[in-house]
């Protein structure tokens, strides 16, 4: 669960009636839809366990008796950005991840000392700094104050080690069931050569690697690519590459550079924003005879399929997955092929 801070906190019809003086710039919780700078205060979230929900309310109490203020998304001032926590469903791993706008040693090393005292399930607890004017909950550089700096679950047979800014699909088990079915909707016969778009920590690569001769991975996260590495040498896997590129941009150059043969598929899983139009234009250069498009977005998966469909692929089959229980968000998948 990623929360944010934020020193506008929206009020609850309950909290406006109730006539009693009520603290309208510390939040700490979830963003209010179509209100980018307000936070719903949240006490417990149903989407996570016990642990977390203690871990939660353990730090608004601290920052809050030390007068600690949130990041300003107006002044761009202040020290609190976001609070995120990441738990393993296999193992019993749990990362404390302390998005910041600037270094404060003293304070976190006081915060994890007294946090890790009153929850001893915390396996790792990371500080990211991230001094962007944007508000995402990814630091430009992050220091590790407990433990080491990942955790470890699994997907199938696979471990994955994941650090603070991988990408790692957040349920587990419908996780595999996501990436059973791109492997099915693919349907390799183990002589291909496939590329995956926005690869993260390697899973879904490592995942049909046993099903594909050579796997070549892209991603702009270098974290990530590092993690993907990594989770190819904890699960022995030999015939996948990984490379660092800026897909917004073009990942070509890479592949003319290492001269990486030309794939008969490509799986993408972009960003909820979907495809940038030079990655697009990218997929129908390299023209592989199947694209395997996993989305958490339907609405850009759809802008995106209709460039497909506009420059010779017809879509063949589409199945949503639910990966978001209790919302109405789905992950989609949908396979595309080359028009004869």
């Amino acid at each position: 669960m990623e929360f944010s801070f934020s020193d506008k906190k929206w009020l609850t019809a309950k909290e406006i009636n109730s006539g009693l003086e009520i603290d309208r710039v510390f939040a700490l919780g979830l963003h209010v839809p179509n209100v980018y700078d307000k936070v719903l205060d949240i006490d417990e979230c149903f989407l996570q366990s016990e642990l977390s929900n203690n871990i939660l309310n353990f730090t608004r109490i601290f920052f809050k008796n030390r007068n600690i203020k949130p990041y300003s998304t107006k002044t761009h001032s202040e020290y609190l950005r976001n609070l995120v926590i990441r738990q393993s469903y296999h193992t019993k791993d749990l990362m404390v991840n302390l998005v910041t706008a600037y270094e404060d040693d003293e304070l976190i090393n006081t915060y994890s000392n007294l946090l890790l005292k009153e929850f001893s399930g915390i396996t790792t607890l990371v500080n990211n700094i991230n001094q962007k004017k944007a508000s995402v909950a990814v630091g430009d550089y992050e220091k590790v104050f407990y433990g080491d700096g990942f955790i470890t679950d699994m997907i199938g047979n696979y471990t994955f080690r994941i650090s603070a800014n991988s990408f790692f699909q957040t349920n587990t088990r419908q996780a595999e069931k996501l990436y059973q079915t791109a492997l099915d909707f693919a349907e390799l016969k183990g002589d291909e050569i496939v590329y995956d778009l926005y690869s993260g920590a390697g899973t879904i690569a490592i995942y049909i690697s046993e099903f594909a001769r050579e796997v070549y991975a892209f991603e702009s996260v270098e974290s990530a690519i590092e993690d993907a590495k990594i989770n190819a040498e904890l699960n022995d896997i030999q015939n996948v590459k990984f490379f660092t590129t800026d897909l917004y941009k073009s990942f070509i150059p890479i592949i003319d550079e290492n001269n990486i043969p030309k794939p008969s598929l490509i799986i993408l899983d972009p960003p909820r924003s979907g495809l940038h139009k030079n990655t697009v234009e990218d997929v129908i250069k390299i023209n592989p005879e199947k694209i395997v498009y996993i989305s958490c977005n339907p609405a850009t998966q759809a802008r995106d399929i209709k460039l497909f469909s506009d420059s010779g692929y017809k879509l063949i089959k589409m199945r949503p997955v639910d990966m978001f229980p209790h919302t109405y968000h789905i992950e989609n998948i949908a396979l595309l092929i080359t028009v004869e």
